[in-house]
């Protein structure tokens, strides 16, 4: 039984004996479809009462699923539209935990984050059980530093994936080895020193006042000066988005990114600040090197070299360098040179969408794009309501790695022109780049072959999202839809091969097609090779999946 627990029952006793005299009132927030004192019949992770975690809650939900298998810790995300007259945060997170029983079936391991949307207010509970790991102070420095500041900027979506990185780091301490105590109260001293834990009204700060210092970090002459302004960048904890060192749309990227806290400087210091790296470099494309080993802090940095110099390339890092439950990094497989470079590190296609070159963000039209990007934000700011610019500014958001920025304003689209398939293309898109989200993207792309039912790179995007949910037979369904529409389909064959493959690997109950699943794997790897659009990387990848799943013994490169 919890500390917490105790005094609810306590506090019960004292309702129940002064009852008569109706000097206690009863608890129990009921509206909206949230309820205190009962939790919802269908178990999930993240419960979105207040509707203003919808572009992360797939993501969300999957994390802490993560952190629950891994680690046995049930963590819950509750948002609401507000606390009611005469309620506190606290008292309300407390009897979440309690009422709801988080953590009752691992132990009594609970966490429960309850951000209250009117009185932005935002409180973390740990159960007795966790308190020796995530501590007070860990508490406060994810309520105070971490999420609060985004949550008052209008970023909730930013903050909560930091939120969910600094829960496992913490869950991995209580699963490593060495002296715990010493290195949670080692961490926590920081935290301490950097305010965390303090009562206190928050200050963002403003982006308004942020000081203009790009002259002062320009782009680098080489990839390891880049680097070396990086890094004196986080130094001085400079919020100033219009550095040099930054490529065009980086710049903009970083607009978003002004209010951050100094404990991300001083984190990003710490981790890069002195550490050892090589510079991997083809023609235009470097890679800030760390080696293969796991780690987040051991994922590299991409630059490129724009006609300034060498500047940090933020959306190819986004879209390409990816976290997966720490201590995992990756790279997303594209024919893209940073790839390239990295062939040899950890490599993921959970972003491999099959359409055409103008739905990528290139490099060399960087700066084209940028100020496009500009241009549009300035039209839809004085004409709010009018589709071709809103659609044409989401879909740049969404191909430019600024998925949370594209979301809402596609769903606006929506709105502006119930007819076009567009927004529901590029809402797929956002859903899979920001946060792996197929979910959330499946929904977007059924709505889009339904507009455009003669698109063959829709069916195949949706064949690719139902592998991903491993729908196997609504994959091969999508898949031959796409082939029909376009038989020379490279693409709709590779994914078919690994959607055979998948199925001889792990075959459902009582599958009896075992063989069956392997030839139709061969036949479509053959066919992936002989189409006119071969892609010879894909083609590579392919084969190597095939021999990882037992489907190919061997084969030449």
């Amino acid at each position: 039984m919890t500390k917490k627990t105790l005094f609810m029952i306590l506090l019960g006793a004292m309702c129940v004996a002064i009852a008569s005299v109706g000097a206690c009132r009863r608890w129990d927030h009921q509206r909206d479809g949230f309820s205190v004192t009962e939790r919802p019949t269908e178990k999930r992770h993240v419960y979105d009462y207040a509707g203003i975690l919808k572009e992360g809650r797939e993501y969300a939900e999957s994390h802490l699923k993560q952190i629950q298998q891994a680690y046995a810790i049930e963590a819950v995300v509750v948002s609401i539209p507000s606390l009611g007259d005469g309620h506190t945060i606290e008292q309300t997170t407390s009897d979440i935990m309690n009422n709801w029983r988080i953590g009752g079936d691992h132990g009594g391991r609970g966490i429960v984050l309850l951000l209250a949307e009117k009185e932005r207010g935002v409180k973390m509970e740990v159960s007795y059980e966790l308190e020796g790991i995530f501590t007070d102070l860990f508490c406060g420095y994810i309520e105070d530093l971490q999420l609060q500041p985004y949550f008052t900027s209008g970023q909730v979506g930013i903050g909560l994936i930091a939120v969910m990185e600094e829960l496992e780091k913490r869950a991995q301490i209580e699963a490593g080895k060495g002296d715990k105590k010493a290195l949670i109260a080692r961490l926590d001293q920081e935290y301490l020193s950097g305010g965390a834990g303090a009562k206190k009204e928050l200050s963002v700060h403003d982006h308004k006042r942020v000081r203009k210092a790009g002259s002062r970090f320009p782009a680098g002459r080489t990839p390891a000066e880049a680097w070396e302004t990086m890094i004196q960048a986080w130094r001085e904890k400079v919020r100033d988005p219009d550095l040099g060192v930054y490529t065009s749309l980086g710049r903009l990227i970083y607009r978003d990114y002004q209010s951050i806290p100094d404990t991300r400087f001083e984190e990003n210091l710490k981790s890069w600040g002195a550490k050892p790296y090589r510079v991997l470099q083809q023609g235009r494309y470097a890679v800030i090197f760390f080696g293969n080993q796991p780690g987040w802090d051991n994922a590299p940095f991409l630059f490129f070299r724009s006609k300034d110099g060498w500047q940090f390339d933020v959306v190819h890092q986004r879209k390409f360098i990816r976290m997966g439950p720490s201590p995992v990094w990756g790279v997303e497989w594209s024919n893209h040179p940073y790839v390239e470079i990295l062939s040899s590190s950890p490599g993921w296609m959970g972003q491999d969408r099959p359409f055409a070159d103008d739905d990528a963000c290139t490099n060399e039209r960087e700066e084209e794009t940028a100020a496009r990007i500009l241009e549009l934000e300035e039209v839809v700011r004085k004409v709010p309501r009018e589709f071709g610019t809103t659609m044409e500014l989401g879909r740049l958001y969404a191909i430019c790695s600024m998925g949370l920025k594209a979301i809402p304003l596609l769903e606006k689209a929506k709105e502006l022109d119930r007819t076009s398939s567009l927004p529901y293309k590029y809402l797929a898109i956002a859903h899979v780049d920001a946060f792996y989200q197929y979910r959330a993207a499946l929904r977007q792309m059924e709505g889009y072959v339904q507009r455009a039912p003669d698109d063959p790179s829709g069916y195949s995007f949706l064949g690719y999202l139902h592998l991903q949910l491993h729908a196997y037979n609504e994959a091969i369904k999508a898949l031959k839809r796409a082939i029909s529409l376009n038989p020379d389909n490279c693409y709709a064959y590779a994914k078919l091969s690994e959607v055979y493959a998948g199925l001889y690997k792990v075959p459902a109950s009582g599958d009896k097609n075992l063989s069956a699943y392997k030839t139709l794997s061969l036949e479509n790897l053959k066919k992936a090779e002989s189409a006119a659009t071969r892609d010879p990387r894909r083609v590579m990848r392919l084969k190597k999946e095939l021999q990882r799943k037992g489907v190919l013994n061997t084969f030449v490169n």
